[in-house]
């Protein structure tokens, strides 16, 4: 049994003790039978936006261990999108993969990518299946609102990030053919 272990000091607020006896942390990994049994439909199409970094880079591998025919990346860092395109296409060599530099923040960019995705998808006869949208923003300080112009920039990046991006990925994205499933994280 794991034993229930204080967060690291270095960023919990000294003022909040007890998260490791909150509840018990179990580690569960799939069987190696499972990963034989992951497979999409024929010509299932996703995009991936925040796909840069973090569990959207093993969102997309996994999506390309699945047989998915297009994979679109989306992020601010194009360095990153190549990288992991380049992942993506070792693991499935028969998946189409895009990379699009994209903050979400701006309506301007998710609208591009909005018609880059129409246009990619439309020239091959192909509709998107799925959308995993894993953008956030987040600081590890108080939040003190006579603190000046310093909380105000973080206050406006975090709903930049975290409500209005999801605003336009929703508005923009919307497609009225085929059938296509948002997965927000």
């Amino acid at each position: 049994m794991v034993q229930p272990q204080e967060p690291n000091k270095d960023w919990a607020d000294p003022r909040v003790t007890g998260f490791g006896n909150f509840t018990e942390t179990i580690h569960h990994k799939p069987g190696s039978t499972l990963q034989s049994l992951i497979s999409l439909p024929p010509r299932y199409n996703v995009r991936v936006i925040g796909a840069s970094r973090g569990i959207s880079v093993d969102i997309a591998r996994s999506y390309a261990k699945a047989d998915t025919n297009t994979i679109i990346l989306a992020a601010r860092n194009t360095q990153q999108l190549q990288d992991l395109a380049s992942q993506v296409a070792q693991i499935n060599p028969g998946c189409v993969v895009h990379s699009v530099k994209c903050d979400i923040t701006s309506a301007f960019s998710v609208h591009n990518l909005a018609a880059f995705t129409h246009e990619k998808l439309g020239q091959e006869g192909k509709h998107l299946n799925a959308v995993i949208v894993n953008s956030g923003y987040a600081n590890n300080r108080e939040l003190n609102v006579t603190e000046g112009n310093a909380i105000h920039e973080f206050w406006a990046q975090s709903f930049a990030v975290n409500t209005f991006s999801t605003y336009h990925v929703a508005h923009y994205m919307v497609y009225s053919q085929g059938h296509c499933v948002s997965i927000g994280i």
